[in-house]
């Protein structure tokens, strides 16, 4: 299994302030599957991190939730269930942004 050492950063109101803490002491060392996906990517940080990350990033069925947007070396995944192959790495900048939602009348 591959390692990479990346940084994270998370954008928005995710109410998680220990794995906020962590990710702000700098890049994080991860264990990566081969053919890892962005979905999979958020697997691998809530094992890493915290379990409570998983449920406000991912559905109960794994897949990522409408209000989340993953972005890996400032690129944007369009397809969370596809392969990220080369785009990690060491070095890596990955960026998990939880959207506002729009309330209104």
């Amino acid at each position: 299994m591959p390692r990479a050492l990346v940084t994270v950063k998370l954008s928005g109101r995710w109410g998680l302030p220990e794995f906020e803490r962590e990710l702000a002491r700098g890049p994080l060392d991860i264990d990566l599957p081969e053919g890892v996906t962005g979905e999979g990517l958020l697997h691998c940080l809530a094992e890493r991190c915290d379990q409570r990350f998983r449920r406000k990033a991912l559905k109960a069925d794994g897949k990522l939730r409408a209000e989340v947007r993953l972005f890996v070396r400032s690129d944007v995944v369009q397809d969370p269930a596809a392969p990220l192959g080369d785009k990690l790495g060491d070095g890596a900048e990955i960026s998990i942004v939880l959207l506002k939602p729009l309330v209104g009348g």
